[in-house]
């Protein structure tokens, strides 16, 4: 094999490709037909300087790596001498295939140190939700999250966070998921029951008292349980992080609600689903509604009122409307929950992948009291702001209970109709909860 037919051997092997047979002065005959060395003298020109500068950035770091900058400068200067001479049919000789053998060395060394450089660049990953900027929620779940996994993994991933419906609204964010518009997605069951009607187990009337014992058991179930079979399997995607929002309560405008009737006719804002359920159960009318929409809505007066947790009131400013709420019952709750499609789960590492569960877990427990201690507190302020908190009486109380004590069972028997396991999905989900202190 003669000099020419080895260079051309070896420039096959890809991996050794030196970058510069791509290279535009080379493919468009920038190079004379017959090599001549001084003509090549401009690009070797443009390479030292370029060595000269970066020599200069890095001598105040390291002679050692000043020195191996300018070596990489020499390097490419003798594969763009090896570049065209192949392109103008010129056989090496002598020196001049020295510098061959010398760029083929070379460039094996560039590309290992590209790839090696490439490999050092942080994945970003794009998360997507619906809530406000500043929302508490992203504050007190997603962002430390976020910062956690980045420092665990040394900043292998990176997180590009487009709050307020930028990427799309709560409905679409499963399908926004699915299809890697966003990389991990605020996809709430509540606001896809249609294709997660199982998760809503955890959004019945009465099902906790405690936002620990609804998130944690939520996380089991929707990890490792009939929730992971039913909601996630199916859909492609998987659980990063949950919280189960307080119980949620009855916001009005014009009259408070103090007993059963007052409720009756009310349209109601609600997510769908389970909620619709409920309110259909204590004889209001579901006005099915992403947060978002509600001040809007609520302000123009195609809605009555509200079925939301007090948090959501002040995030999305229908405090400013609402003038009444009840007190002392539960009715209903919702699953925040971010969710990563399994082909971009599937892409990360095992050390990112780990990063992002453990995380999640470790955080947890401390994130629902949080989220339960900020209930509280956001109750008190709502009381100093004017609104007025009605305390439901005892047999006022038992009369809403009985009215909603059937809809765990039409939501299970609805689903089993279906062939969604909605009973194994109570039973599951009752258990897990009765395992976890209500404190």
């Amino acid at each position: 094999m003669n000099a020419r037919q080895s260079a051309f051997a070896c420039l096959a092997n890809a991996p050794r490709r030196p970058a510069c047979v791509d290279d535009q002065r080379v493919n468009h005959g920038v190079f004379p037909g017959s090599v001549d060395w001084l003509h090549l003298l401009p690009i070797k020109s443009q390479s030292q300087i370029g060595s000269v500068m970066a020599g200069r950035r890095a001598a105040s770091r390291s002679p050692v790596v000043a020195t191996t900058i300018r070596s990489r400068g020499a390097i490419l200067d003798d594969q763009f001498r090896l570049c065209a001479a192949i392109q103008n049919n010129n056989v090496l000789k002598g020196g001049e295939m020295a510098a061959v053998l010398r760029a083929l060395a070379g460039s094996g060394f560039l590309i290992a140190s590209t790839i090696l450089a490439q490999a050092a660049e942080p994945l970003h990953l794009r998360v997507a939700d619906s809530f406000p900027k500043g929302h508490y929620l992203v504050k007190l779940v997603l962002e430390p999250w976020m910062e956690e996994v980045k420092k665990r993994t040394n900043n292998a991933v990176t997180f590009d966070h487009y709050p307020a419906q930028q990427l799309g609204k709560p409905a679409d964010m499963l399908k926004l998921t699915q299809t890697g518009v966003a990389d991990i997605g605020y996809v709430a069951p509540g606001y896809t029951s249609d294709k997660m009607p199982v998760s809503e187990v955890a959004m019945l009337p009465g099902a906790f008292e405690h936002s620990c014992q609804g998130t944690l058991a939520y996380w089991k179930l929707a990890r490792n349980g009939v929730i992971a079979q039913q909601d996630y399997t199916p859909n492609n995607i998987r659980l990063l992080l949950a919280v189960s929002l307080p119980q949620y309560r009855i916001f009005t405008v014009k009259a408070p609600v103090k007993d059963v009737d007052d409720v009756t006719g009310l349209k109601l804002r609600s997510t769908g689903g389970a909620q619709d359920l409920t309110l259909r159960a204590i004889g209001s009318v579901p006005v099915r509604m992403a947060a978002p929409d509600a001040y809007e809505s609520l302000s123009r007066g195609t809605m009555d009122g509200l079925l939301f947790p007090l948090e959501s009131v002040v995030a999305y400013g229908a405090d400013k409307l609402v003038k009444y709420s009840t007190d002392g019952l539960g009715f209903g709750s919702f699953i925040v929950s971010y969710s990563i499609s399994d082909n971009v789960w599937k892409k990360l590492s095992p050390e990112v992948q780990k990063a992002m569960i453990d995380v999640a877990e470790e955080m947890l427990p401390a994130v629902c009291q949080q989220v339960q201690k900020a209930d509280n507190e956001t109750k008190k302020s709502l009381e100093a702001a004017g609104i007025r908190f009605e305390t439901l009486q005892p047999e006022v109380n038992r009369k809403f209970k009985d009215l909603m004590k059937g809809v765990a069972k039409a939501w299970s028997e609805g689903l089993d109709g279906r062939g969604k396991r909605g009973s194994d999905a109570l039973k599951e989900f009752d258990a897990a909860v009765a395992a976890i202190p209500a404190q």
